[in-house]
């Protein structure tokens, strides 16, 4: 198995023609983006092309203005999917449903998405999110149960943050969203937040270690699977996501090199517990 990087466009503020060949000096071998936020998707779809960029496609079914039904979220599902056939994507992350949302409604949206999904050329996968169903271990859990054949990007920041603790009580969760998951969202989260103000801070390694444990068996759950490729994204996000100072609004750290070191860390920490697996076979 091997592992893409994937660069996240949110936050990303040079112009395309400059910074989609920078992504690949810099080792990624694609790109990560909202299509409902993103104009000239076709002109987006030709530059990766010529930079031999693969595309995820970010799907947000709870865009401002989405009636909170279950009909609304699916069809705006299927409205971006259509929206970014151009980019001919390897995957849909999908941010999808709404976390106020009855266990029967829940229900519908995935029974209905899922069925749409399976008709796909390329694989969807919902993204373990605030304000989603999946918001925490154990709806994302009675999910799964539900519907075994989905699929998800794991992004544990949000758990971490939502359940204010490092999941330390979350094993069994988590090894199952593991056997779903076919995305990983490669961003740390600390107890009061989403999105910690460094990874490489020493204040945070115990947060790091954590998040890297879960990505393992991820990885573990990939391999076993008999994936090709995995895929992450360092999805670090911008001010008001990046914290700032106040008055100045000053973001609390560099938004690209955060994201490429976590690039960097995890590539050298997928090469590492990839060949303790080969040599322990």
């Amino acid at each position: 198995m091997e592992l893409k990087r994937m660069r996240s466009l949110w936050g990303v503020e040079a112009p395309l023609e400059e910074a989609l060949p920078d992504f690949k000096t810099r080792g990624y071998q694609g790109i990560e983006v909202a299509v409902i936020f993103t104009p000239e998707l076709e002109n987006l779809a030709a530059l990766c092309k010529d930079q031999n960029l693969e595309v995820i496609a970010q799907i947000l079914t709870a865009f401002p203005g989405t009636p909170r039904t279950p009909k609304a979220h699916l069809q705006a599902l299927k409205a971006q999917v259509e929206l970014a056939r151009p980019l001919e994507p390897i995957l849909f992350n999908v941010q999808g449903g709404c976390d106020s949302w009855s266990e029967l409604e829940q229900d519908q949206f995935y029974d209905a998405a899922l069925r749409y999904a399976s008709t796909l050329e390329a694989p969807l996968a919902f993204e373990t999110h605030r304000g989603q169903p999946t918001f925490t271990p154990w709806t994302t859990a009675r999910i799964l149960q539900a519907f075994p054949e989905m699929r998800l990007t794991c992004d544990l920041s949000h758990w971490v943050n939502v359940c204010e603790r490092l999941l330390e009580d979350q094993e069994d969760n988590i090894r199952l969203a593991a056997q779903h998951c076919i995305h990983i969202h490669v961003r740390v989260g600390y107890e009061e937040g989403p999105q910690v103000t460094d990874p490489s801070a020493p204040e945070f390694a115990t947060h790091l270690t954590a998040h890297e444990q879960w990505w393992e068996w991820m990885w573990e759950a990939q391999m076993a699977r008999g994936q090709q490729f995995s895929t992450l994204t360092p999805e670090f996000g911008p001010p008001g996501y990046q914290h700032t100072l106040p008055f100045s609004g000053e973001p609390v750290g560099q938004l690209d090199a955060i994201c490429n070191w976590m690039a960097e860390k995890q590539l050298h920490h997928f090469n590492f517990w990839k060949s303790s697996i080969e040599i322990s076979q």
